[in-house]
């Protein structure tokens, strides 16, 4: 597997065309998943480049993803089998289970209840896993690992699991596989320690963030118009876009941009040689001032509703980078994002939960603590996001 890899969630239009031209530049890690509706344009890609000889399927390292919707031990195999389906091949390189919570099963990607919001699914991600291990044993898949999961969860996996999360790949020396949102703005830097302790090999999506996200605030300012990547950018003579792929590189990581434009994807995949060829490569103080432009901003959310910086700044052990969450920072947060507080659940808790009470299969409970500053209704999430809860009149 190598260290540079081309992420495909794009609309299945575009695919095509793209996928081709990144076999053609010289990539060879495709990353996609059954959430992206892509998965037949990827592997009728494949299939062409094969044919026309640009590549083999054996110098080719698939990765995919299994859905929330797919959680039980059964559905995962079925996921399993409509990915290879859909991508056209006898096999997965590298197969994950895309976030740890579960959505209802039923044929929805995206269930939704009759409010509209998305439904979950009372299914342990340990469960999922056993399913994943099943593809492994039957020989769909050469390797497993997880995506989006934070250091609990990895730890009470490892704990529980038969198969670990194994790379195959002789070339690496690598016990597990992990793929985060990581970029300037969300460095990872203790779920990243964590993970070298463990020796798990990590990959970095959304390097440049998500600038075309539909959700995305209008005139909201990207990482490529970010002040100090654009003089890093003029220091070397390269785009701020190839100092934000840099950035995760020279941090040992693995790293999975997106593009569908043919300039930039030839550009993109210029950007790991740089050390070889040019000398080039990110200095210390560099790489110290990206990480310093750190806000914990994720870019991606499961959940249902807008999300600001100061709910952001609220997440779980992995994430918060702000010092203690005390009640009364959390309420100088709302009154400095003008942003009404309804509550706060964090990560570090086991079981994911929709934003309404009422919704809710797991009991709520009631709990008066300085980090939630208010008596408010809580409950515990799996999820390494955010979630929200309605404060209900009178408590």
């Amino acid at each position: 597997m190598e260290e540079y890899s081309f992420l495909h969630a794009s609309a299945p239009s575009q695919v095509y065309e793209a996928v081709i031209e990144a076999i053609r530049t010289g990539y060879r890690h495709i990353d996609c998943a059954l959430v992206y509706l892509n998965e037949v344009e990827v592997g009728q890609a494949i299939a062409h480049a094969i044919k026309d000889g640009l590549v083999t399927r054996e110098e080719l390292f698939i990765t995919t993803k299994c859905w929330n919707s797919f959680h039980s031990k059964n559905a995962v195999l079925e996921c399993c089998t409509r990915s290879m389906k859909a991508l056209g091949v006898s096999y997965i390189d590298l197969y994950l289970v895309h976030w740890p919570q579960a959505y209802k099963e039923g044929g929805d990607l995206f269930p939704k209840n009759e409010n509209g919001h998305v439904e979950l699914a009372d299914i342990d991600y340990l469960e999922t896993w056993q399913g994943m291990e099943e593809c492994k044993k039957k020989g769909w898949v050469r390797s497993i690992g997880v995506s989006n999961f934070n250091s609990e969860q990895i730890s009470r996996l490892v704990k529980s699991c038969v198969v670990k999360p194994v790379m195959n790949q002789a070339s690496l020396n690598v016990d597990i596989f992990l793929q985060i949102e990581c970029h300037p703005y969300l460095t990872q830097e203790k779920l990243i320690a964590f993970c070298e302790g463990l020796q798990i090999k990590v990959t970095a999506y959304s390097p440049l963030g998500s600038p075309d996200r539909p959700w995305a605030p209008k005139g909201e300012k990207t990482m490529t118009q970010d002040e100090t990547v654009k003089a890093i950018a003029a220091k070397h003579g390269v785009t701020p876009a190839q100092v934000l792929i840099r950035y995760p590189i020279d941090r040992g990581l693995i790293t999975i941009p997106k593009s569908t434009n043919k300039a930039r994807i030839a550009e993109n995949f210029k950007v790991p040689r740089w050390e070889s060829e040019r000398t080039c490569g990110l200095t210390p103080a560099q790489r110290y001032l990206l990480g310093a432009k750190q806000r914990a901003v994720s870019y991606y959310r499961i959940n249902q509703g807008p999300i600001s910086d100061a709910t952001r700044r609220a997440r779980g052990a992995d994430e918060a980078r702000a010092g203690p969450l005390t009640g009364a920072r959390l309420r100088k947060l709302d009154r400095d994002q003008n942003h009404r507080r309804r509550l706060y659940c964090f990560a570090s808790r086991k079981f994911s939960v929709e934003g309404r009470p009422k919704l809710n299969k797991f009991p709520l409970q009631r709990e008066r603590h300085e980090r939630e500053g208010e008596g408010a209704f809580c409950a515990p999430v799996r999820a390494p996001h955010t979630f929200w809860l309605a404060r209900r009149k009178g408590h």
